[in-house]
């Protein structure tokens, strides 16, 4: 099932090699030297827009994969969330769809038998962990500043990382006595977690970053990819590309503490993981850091403030939309039948609505209860909701996709 032409890049020396150096190519058209003709290409890259890169530029790379000629792919996601584990679902099916043989780590598994070529790792205990952790409380996160809320989040990432490395399923997939397991290429969530920059050394295999979100500055760093403080906002700041001088210099200030505690403090951390993982011969993580082949981030270009991009960024907007289906009959009829319209509200997977303190939740009530006419339309976790006004409808999960077609 593998591409014999392809061999990695995590040896005894490291060095930032191009993608040529590593695609060791033979004359069959396998996912390497797929990626290498769309991805790698300069010239490529400098005549499409990155407006429309996204996810037809994927589907026109994965089209070029011939049935048959196939490679053996790891991918490693950690993070515990839907939101972001819908994106990689969707890149890792279509992988597999494609004829390619995959290995995912994720803590949201599909758990479909009938595909053969898909194998997963199912990390869902992970979840406990993370509720211990973080437990994404709405009024304790209003008080965090931003790099509070990074310092959080890359100490989150650490916690999974730990405890992903140390869950015996994985142990065995990376056990040096593991002779026979190789993976062609390996996707690693580019977030939080560096020590899982240890299952490219582990296999030999060239990595790619993947965000399914805009990326963390520091992550942008490890492609060359440019952020100038002074008009490219943090993602964790609250700022546009027209920042004033002050916060220019707020930026400017987070830009540098989040940089120095996620290079000097955490990677430490990380790199202590990583040799009690994959042994005490894998590199520094800060040299595995800078020698990712591409960064596939996801997001639309044209909701965001401005940035350069360079070729080894590759948008997969739109990447986790599904075709259309019927809303369920009761759901239908609540919408059609609102006299002025719909309000749909949601705080995500990750923030749970029933969660909320007392008094945010009744000025919630209160405001929908005011809106004559209007029918809303609650993503709430819990059987009841306290106080629900005439016009409001709960849900515990919602088609939300389809449900913002409709509207």
């Amino acid at each position: 099932m593998s591409c014999p032409g392809m061999t990695g890049t995590y040896g005894s020396q490291l060095e930032s090699p191009s993608l040529g150096a590593l695609f060791k190519l033979n004359k069959s058209r396998c996912l390497g030297f797929s990626l290498l003709q769309h991805f790698g290409s300069r010239d490529t890259m400098e005549s499409i827009s990155q407006k429309v890169l996204g996810s037809a530029l994927l589907l026109a790379v994965l089209s070029t994969v011939q049935v048959g000629e196939c490679a053996r792919i790891l991918g490693v996601f950690p993070i515990t969330s839907v939101s972001h584990q819908v994106v990689y679902r969707a890149l890792m099916m279509e992988l597999a769809r494609r004829g390619h043989e995959l290995v995912v780590i994720t803590p949201d598994p599909i758990n479909d038998p009938s595909l053969a070529n898909y194998t997963e790792i199912d990390v869902s205990f992970m979840y406990d962990y993370t509720r211990r952790f973080i437990g994404f409380d709405i009024k304790l996160t209003e008080k965090f500043s931003s790099f509070s809320a990074t310092k959080l989040l890359l100490e989150w990432g650490l916690m999974l990382s730990d405890t992903l490395l140390d869950h015996e399923p994985v142990r065995r997939l990376i056990s040096p006595n593991n002779v026979d397991e190789h993976f062609d290429l390996v996707f690693v969530e580019w977030l939080q977690q560096p020590s899982t920059y240890g299952f490219a050394y582990r296999f030999s295999a060239p990595m790619i970053g993947i965000s399914s979100l805009p990326p963390f500055g520091f992550c942008y760093d490890s492609v060359g990819n440019p952020t100038n403080p002074s008009y490219i906002p943090e993602m964790v700041t609250p700022y546009s590309d027209r920042m004033t001088f002050f916060e220019r210099l707020d930026n400017f200030i987070y830009f540098l503490r989040s940089r120095q505690f996620y290079f000097n403090y955490m990677f430490p951390k990380h790199d202590v993981i990583a040799k009690r993982s994959f042994g005490p011969s894998i590199p520094n993580l800060m040299e595995m850091h800078y020698n990712a082949s591409m960064l596939f981030v996801t997001y639309e270009p044209s909701f965001h403030s401005p940035r350069p991009d360079v070729p080894a960024i590759v948008h997969l907007t739109g990447l986790h939309l599904k075709p259309p289906k019927p809303l369920p009959q009761d759901l239908q009829q609540y919408l059609d039948s609102a006299p002025k319209g719909v309000i749909y509200f949601s705080l995500g997977s990750n923030v749970r609505s029933d969660k909320l303190d007392a008094n945010t939740l009744q000025m919630f009530l209160e405001a929908f209860a005011e809106l004559d006419g209007y029918h809303v339309l609650w993503k709430w976790e819990s059987d009841k909701l306290p106080g629900q006004p005439a016009n409001v409808k709960v849900l515990n999960w919602t088609p939300q996709q389809d449900i913002l077609r409709e509207l």
